[in-house]
């Protein structure tokens, strides 16, 4: 079997067709990826005093189905300890 050869034409052609490629859209982002992305549009909404409950309606209109802890998350709230936490940190009653 004869090994394909690539001319310096070829190469070049190639080089140049890559170097124009724009960035490539994907078709569908991780959830987290897209909440960064509306960001800024959600604050916006929170400012305008929209509630989590009310972007949540909106962004499970547009099929982007998450819970209230993922808005929490996005914006640094910290999640409540849940009962079993509690518990171990209460003292025990003797």
């Amino acid at each position: 079997m004869a090994t394909q050869k690539v001319s310096a034409i070829e190469i070049e052609q190639a080089k140049k067709n890559l170097s124009k490629l724009p960035p490539k859209q994907h078709p569908s982002l991780p959830v987290g990826e897209a909440l960064e992305e509306l960001k800024p549009l959600i604050r916006e909404a929170f400012d305008k005093n929209y509630s989590k409950e009310d972007v949540l309606e909106i962004l499970g209109k547009c099929g982007i189905n998450i819970k209230r802890y993922r808005l929490k998350e996005l914006f640094g709230e910290k999640k409540l300890p849940s009962n079993s936490q509690n518990r171990s940190q209460q003292p025990a009653i003797e």
